[in-house]
């Protein structure tokens, strides 16, 4: 059936060489535990995801092929379990045109049941302690699909205690204690609402980790 595998983050909003996303990114999204291709008695256990860089003649070499989704968690929409794949080091020195393919497994199986991919351009990384890597920068707007679900991440080699945009606290946060990563959600079309100079802050025992957004 159509949509047993979406992604939620990152969107088409960022096949422009004007908004590419850092070379770490965390994907989200979402999965319909029986899909149209799984077989009868069996449900999907994991997704995973890849990268392609674009080269000249079209798609090219995989990059970076990073490991399962840590876990398939339940979500808020009917029908369907939330994915989460984190991808590091996927671009080069220079910024990137790629394609990040995403892919759901029955357990056991080699052969994906369901599919789905988006365009990206993606630059350099680097990471620290506590950081925000993405958004990159200050002054980035949130806009578009991202007004309904937007994704921050960065590095911390503490637990993240908290991370907020303006005065509402995310949604979900998760921090990975064996690759010093972090990851946020919000909705920030209905919190904090319209506005500019937004402070998106992250947390940690030893500081924060700043950036000012905008929302559309």
């Amino acid at each position: 059936m159509p949509n047993d595998l979406q992604i939620l983050f990152p969107s088409s909003l960022h096949d422009d060489p004007r908004k590419p996303l850092t070379s770490s990114i965390l994907a989200l999204g979402l999965v319909r535990p029986i899909t149209q291709d799984t077989a009868p008695g069996h449900k999907v256990k994991r997704v995973e995801a890849r990268i392609q860089h674009y080269g000249s003649g079209g798609l090219g070499h995989t990059t970076i092929v990073p490991g399962k989704s840590r876990h398939l968690r339940p979500s808020s929409t009917a029908g369907y379990l939330m994915w989460a794949v984190m991808l590091r080091g996927a671009s080069s020195n220079v910024a990137t045109r790629v394609r990040m393919t995403v892919e759901a497994f029955e357990r056991g199986t080699a052969n994906p049941v369901a599919c789905s991919y988006v365009d990206l351009w993606l630059n350099p990384n680097t990471n620290g302690a506590p950081t925000i890597d993405w958004p990159e920068r200050d002054g980035y707007t949130i806009e578009g699909p991202e007004r309904d679900y937007f994704v921050t991440w960065g590095s911390s080699n503490l637990p993240i205690t908290s991370v907020t945009l303006g005065s509402a606290p995310a949604q979900i946060v998760e921090w990975y204690e064996d690759v010093d990563f972090w990851w946020a959600t919000f909705s920030p079309g209905t919190a904090p609402g319209s506005m500019n100079n937004v402070t998106l802050l992250a947390s940690n025992a030893d500081g924060d980790g700043r950036r000012t957004v905008n929302v559309a």
